[in-house]
């Protein structure tokens, strides 16, 4: 069965409120989740329950559409924690890498040792596919993520790693994808879109499962797919996505 590793950010929007909620100043290390979890029980759930921005909710959405097809992984990078899996249970927090300054997300990925554990997660299995729905400011946890990812990946972000098919996620190309007629939140929504896009739309094949092994076989096909099915057959250039 294929593989896919999916990888999205936290969210400042979150299901549970709490008056006593730890900020990045008291979560410095990786056994503070544990910490504040048993400190704050009725403050806690699923880290997939927890974030209720657009993007985590198409990504949810995209995920259980790829579950009938495949294998599907998936890990939230959050700026308080590193990375959680989804039904890891993770009490509410204040923190985020969102217009913090690049040395302080540098030294929290260090303390939270988000580089080291990206690297085992993704030697977890053999992945046909890894998707890191992640902007620039998350990415800048994972400074030496190109280097580290040697199988089919889509990021958001340019790459010159030939494993690698960068997205842009802009206003412009929010504006193009919906005057083609999908359904877009924003900017900061897009990289859940299109996730769930390239979902919906493999599933309406007579044969998805035959053609998401076919899709994921080569870069050139995943890049083909996109044109084919999400760009050109809506006037766009798959060139038009690009950063």
């Amino acid at each position: 069965m294929v593989k896919i590793l999916v990888i999205s950010s936290c969210t400042k929007t979150k299901a549970i409120k709490h008056s006593k909620q730890p900020t990045c100043k008291d979560l410095t290390t990786k056994s503070d989740k544990e910490r504040f979890r048993q400190k704050l029980p009725e403050g806690s759930c699923k880290a997939r329950e927890m974030y209720l921005g657009a993007q985590h909710k198409n990504i949810l959405k995209a995920i259980t559409i790829l579950r009938r097809l495949a294998e599907v992984d998936f890990y939230i990078l959050s700026a308080g924690f590193g990375f959680v899996e989804e039904e890891e249970i993770i009490p509410v927090y204040d923190c985020s890498f969102t217009k913090m300054g690049k040395q302080m997300i540098r030294t929290r990925a260090n303390q939270l040792e988000i580089e080291s554990d990206f690297s085992k997660i993704i030697r977890t299995k053999n992945y046909d596919l890894i998707y890191l729905a992640l902007g620039k400011d998350y990415l800048e946890a994972l400074p030496n993520w190109q280097t580290k990812v040697n199988t089919l990946t889509v990021a958001f972000s340019p790459s010159l790693n030939p494993k690698v098919i960068s997205l842009a996620a802009n206003s412009e190309i929010v504006a193009k994808l919906s005057k083609q007629g999908f359904t877009i939140h924003g900017a900061v929504g897009i990289k859940g879109d299109i996730l769930r896009i390239f979902a919906e739309i493999l599933q309406q094949h007579s044969h998805p499962n035959e053609k998401l092994q076919t899709i994921l076989r080569r870069r050139e096909n995943l890049e083909r797919y996109f044109e084919n099915e999400l760009f050109q057959q809506r006037q766009q250039s798959f060139a038009n996505f690009l950063p």
